[in-house]
């Protein structure tokens, strides 16, 4: 348990700094020790949130993009 705790915490760190890939890696890893704790499964849904928020970002970013292109056009 004190590894996947060590884990989840460097799951967070790595998610406060923008490295969502790598806290969901992380987080995984925490899982394997402990799975089913509740506050790792609460880490892994917030990196989940924040990494579909992202996609989300970036793809609105990209539709933006393109439309600006078609009114140069």
């Amino acid at each position: 348990m004190p590894l996947a705790l060590k884990l989840m915490k460097e799951s967070q760190l790595l998610a406060a700094t923008g490295n969502l890939a790598k806290a969901a890696q992380v987080i995984e890893q925490a899982l394997v020790y402990w799975p089913n704790n509740s506050d790792c499964l609460k880490v892994k849904a917030d990196i989940e949130q924040r990494r579909k928020k992202a996609l989300d970002e970036a793809a609105e970013r990209e539709r933006k993009a393109q439309l600006e292109i078609a009114k140069a056009h």
